[in-house]
């Protein structure tokens, strides 16, 4: 095995290996607050990517622009994806306050099991017949 497939290869190994933490510390009861720390593999694995497989110090100067520049915007969709988990309403974990005492939230669970009983729930609720 040559240099280059010895480097392919532990990127890959890399990878993989980035991939078990993932998903193992997604299994872990994390409180909602530290989510975002599970973050933290995926930057790892975009660094890997970049550095690895896309070559960002090794190409000619037009090239590292447009893969930093396809970096950068990887980075923005995972922070854009990330916003959600960390809206308040996630954080609170149910939790809001009513003039300063905290009351528990109840949801209803949904019992539709199809989309026509979510159009006949839409549609008892909006009072409408067909």
């Amino acid at each position: 095995m040559n240099e280059v497939d010895r480097h392919y290869l532990y990127g890959w190994l890399r990878l993989l290996a980035l991939i078990a933490i993932e998903y193992a510390a997604s299994t872990l009861p994390i409180p909602s607050n530290l989510r975002p720390v599970l973050m933290l593999p995926a930057l790892t694995m975009i660094a890997v990517v970049g550095l690895v497989f896309t070559r960002v110090t090794a190409g000619p100067s037009i090239a590292r622009i447009f893969a930093i520049a396809s970096l950068v915007w990887l980075l923005i969709l995972l922070g854009l994806g990330m916003m959600g988990s960390a809206h308040p309403r996630h954080l609170s974990s149910g939790l809001t306050s009513l003039g300063g005492v905290a009351a528990r939230q109840t949801r209803t669970p949904h019992r539709a099991t199809g989309w026509p009983e979510l159009c006949a729930q839409s549609n008892r609720r909006r009072g409408s017949t067909h």
